[in-house]
């Protein structure tokens, strides 16, 4: 452990005692509110890092009942900002004088109440007295989040309870055992029910639909969030850190070759190997960069299963969720579309925001089921759903329904549709299914399984890049396609490119080469004589 100094924070220390081991740190943090990390979170943070083995001591509000976590001890949350309030005053820094005389300055972060012992008082002087401004946000347990992870994340805890965190006895009062929500409107995927946690934030708080692991302790006072969220746990944030693979596959090193498997298993399920590889690399697809002012958006790439038969679309996303950390299923049926909130509205009576289903944490899988839509009337309600889908599908963004205005928020949810005929969303790339053998989905040994799950989460952070030969030889190849088909779009070479790209990824390749790439328009080229067979048929 790298700490030595007996005035600075030991591992029991952060888990007991969490505020107490922030006081011990050296040099005090800036006043006021800051887009970096505060001294208090890179040292959390970093204990985490050298000290993994810890973490299953810190109880979990996912899974831990709120009356089994002793007051002040270091617990976890993960979840999405699903909305924030106005920022709140608090007095950051203090000076106390004790009875004997003597001054002691005290920190007011991560408390609810000032630490001012009997017969102390606060030197009320201004240059004694700094102010510092915290922001609370409302963050729900993470939509659409598969079953296996929740599993895997209990599974860390091991069952094992340290004695900083052992359960009160049940005559004990337990001001923060509140882990209501109900009525809030705040999940945005039906069927979620895991409670709601308002966190406060000492430094910049995260943008909305981000989803996080936040650390700190459970504050014991309500706040000014207002009457609805009384109920609500709340808690004060130390740290917070992007969200992480479960620990079973934290050391399994992905790899390559883990391809070819994943490609036979979905060929089983949907019978086409064409189809098979497109949905692999619509698997592998994120959002990486937007250039010009957001009109280009690379590294996604959404797809449409055509000629699809009902029921596909559900069998797609339970073999979806069984890989990927988090997915959720939308039919888009008549009465779906003219009944359902896709986009975030704010209720301006009771001051808060209501979930829409769009509202999706980074990196949800998103299937839509264009079978369920049967001929009907889409009244203003079904128009407005159907703009915010082409919105998510085409840009990438969710626009959030204010009073008198709107506010437009990036996304990354990858969208795959299952149709029948072409889908009326604007995708990336449109596959025919040919069946060519009997479909089923097979079980695959545990073992395999979470390989699996490991390589595609390694291929969203895959890098990639084209080398300057490679460049040359890409654009010599789209003077020819241009001049073999001058109806080839501008758009088509785009998509060449993002396939080109994923087709690297998911091949373990970090730089494009040029049989990745010839593959590339080998496989557009299947694709798209599929695409015009079919159209000839119609």
């Amino acid at each position: 452990w790298p700490y030595t100094s007996l005035m600075m924070p030991v591992p029991h220390q952060w888990l007991a005692d969490p505020v107490g081991a922030a006081s011990l740190l050296p040099g005090s943090p800036a006043p006021g509110s800051s887009s970096e990390a505060t001294p208090e979170e890179a040292a959390l943070l970093n204990f985490l890092d050298q000290a993994q083995e810890h973490e299953s001591l810190i109880p979990s509000l996912n899974d831990t009942p709120l009356h089994e976590i002793s007051p002040g001890v270091l617990l976890r949350f993960r979840g999405m900002v699903q909305d924030t309030f106005d920022p709140e005053f608090y007095l950051e820094r203090y000076h106390v004088q004790l009875p004997d005389g003597t001054t002691v300055e005290r920190s007011g972060r991560y408390r609810d109440a000032l630490d001012v012992p009997e017969g102390a008082s606060i030197i009320d002087q201004p240059d004694r007295l700094v102010y510092g401004s915290r922001t609370t946000a409302l963050c729900v347990p993470l939509p659409g989040e598969a079953a296996w992870v929740k599993t895997a994340y209990q599974g860390d805890q091991g069952g094992r309870v340290a004695e900083a965190t052992r359960k009160r006895t049940a005559d004990s009062t337990d001001p923060a055992g509140r882990s209501g929500g109900q009525g809030l409107d705040c999940h945005p995927i039906e069927g979620d029910n895991g409670a709601p946690v308002l966190v406060k934030f000492y430094r910049e708080p995260p943008h909305i639909m981000e989803g996080l692991e936040f650390f700190g302790v459970i504050a014991e006072h309500e706040d000014a969030c207002g009457p609805d969220y009384n109920h609500v746990t709340r808690i004060h944030c130390i740290a917070s850190r992007p969200l992480r693979f479960p620990q079973p596959v934290r050391a399994a090193p992905p790899s390559a070759a883990l391809r070819a498997p994943l490609l036979v298993h979905l060929e089983s399920v949907l019978g086409d190997t064409l189809a098979a590889q497109y949905l692999l690399l619509h698997l592998a697809s994120r959002v990486h960069e937007r250039v010009a002012s957001n009109s280009v958006i690379l590294g996604k790439l959404s797809l449409n299963l055509t000629r699809a038969t009902p029921g596909m679309a559900a069998r797609l996303h339970g073999v979806i969720a069984d890989m990927l950390p988090r997915s959720t299923l939308l039919e888009l049926s008549l009465e779906n579309m003219n009944t359902l909130r896709l986009r975030p509205q704010q209720d301006p009576e009771r001051g808060r925001l209501l979930a829409g289903l769009l509202q999706l944490a980074p990196g949800t899988a998103l299937v839509l089921d264009e079978t369920a839509l049967a001929p009907g009337r889409l009244d203003q309600t079904g128009m407005s759903n159907l703009q915010a889908l082409h919105a998510l599908v085409q840009a990438q963004t969710v626009e959030f329904v204010l009073p008198y205005s709107s506010l437009v928020f990036n996304a990354d949810v990858p969208v795959l549709v299952a149709s029948e005929g072409r889908s009326m969303l604007p995708v990336d790339v449109h596959v025919p299914l040919q069946v060519s053998a009997q479909t089923s989905i097979p079980t695959l040994p545990p073992a395999l399984l979470w390989q699996l799950r490991t390589y595609l989460h390694s291929l969203r952070s895959g890098v990639f890049a084209i080398p300057p030969p490679m460049t040359q030889i890409i654009e010599a190849d789209f003077v020819r396609l241009r001049q073999e088909s001058p109806s080839l779009s501008g758009q088509a070479l785009h998509t060449m490119l993002a396939v080109a790209r994923l087709f690297a990824i998911t091949r373990g390749e970090p730089d494009l080469t040029e049989q990745t790439w010839r593959d590339t328009l080998a496989l557009e080229a299947a694709r798209l004589a599929r695409l015009a067979a079919v159209d000839a048929e119609t």
